[in-house]
């Protein structure tokens, strides 16, 4: 007779925002090591992509000087070629490289708004030079602040994920403030945030998901999302509700969310991710 799995489910501040790990493990497991596993794939992905520490990827490129060549880890290099694969795919909608943006909406500390002038030009494409090693060279573009955001939350999921298949464990639920992915045969009851309430989706089964655009405010609807529109360069404002996308990674997922945000996704790029949008 074969036994049911038992959960266990422990919870850690990470990548800016509560992240839950949830395991369905053989009885008898010790689910230590494996919490240990999910939470270090996710603290390196933090300590490579966060724009706010001087020593990480991002922050070392956003203090080099125009022209200068930043050597990147092989993560870093795989969320930067998506993150550029999506923007040729969308049309330049989807752009990480909008932190000055953001630092003028005070998402980003606004002394570095002085690093990017406000005459603003179309950008070109990043030019990365990949490595055998798996690391890549990444040249600074004059004038370019790369915030690499929820994709970078997303991506942290999902190396997670990877990471706790490759150890074995039958079944996983990772939610990092919104993105969240589970594979194995559990299925996970899924709700959106929307004003005061949780309103249930449905169930998720093998997939991602990620939600974007609530308000800080519940009461308001004038908010300034750190979602940006690339043609105006300014903060969207927050709507009467997010929008939510299933898609087959959390990195997906979460990016799309932004594309909906911008009325920029279109059926190719949901069949691209396996997505589909929940409104």
């Amino acid at each position: 007779m074969t036994l049911p799995l038992e959960k266990h489910k422990r919870a850690t501040i990470a990548l800016g925002t509560i992240v839950e790990v949830s395991l369905w493990l053989e009885p008898g497991t010790d689910p230590s090591p494996l919490f240990e596993t999910a939470y270090q794939a996710i603290r390196q992905v933090h300590a490579l992509m966060s724009v706010h520490d001087d020593h990480s990827d991002l922050g070392r490129y956003r203090l080099a000087s125009a022209g200068e060549l930043i050597t990147i880890h092989a993560h870093t290099l795989q969320v930067l070629e998506f993150a550029e694969t999506l923007w040729s795919l969308s049309d330049g909608m989807f752009d990480v490289c909008i932190g000055d943006v953001l630092a003028r909406a005070a998402y980003l500390p606004e002394e570095w708004i002085s690093t990017v002038p406000q005459d603003f030009s179309p950008r070109q494409p990043l030019e990365i030079t990949p490595h055998e090693d798996g690391t890549a060279s990444l040249k600074k573009q004059a004038n370019t602040l790369i915030d690499l955001g929820g994709i970078a939350k997303g991506y942290a999921v999902d190396l997670a994920i990877e990471a706790l298949q490759a150890m074995g464990v039958p079944s996983a639920l990772i939610n990092a403030g919104g993105d969240m992915r589970i594979y194995g045969a559990t299925e996970a009851p899924i709700h959106r945030r929307q004003h005061q309430m949780y309103v249930p989706l449905g169930y998720l089964h093998n997939q991602a998901l990620a939600t974007s655009g609530q308000p800080s405010n519940l009461d308001s609807t004038l908010d300034k999302l750190p979602i940006v529109d690339p043609n105006t360069r300014e903060c969207l404002p927050a709507l009467a509700h997010p929008i939510s996308i299933v898609a087959n990674t959390a990195m997906a997922a979460d990016a799309l969310t932004k594309l909906a945000w911008l009325n920029a996704l279109n059926p190719a790029l949901l069949e691209r991710y396996h997505a589909r949008l929940i409104h």
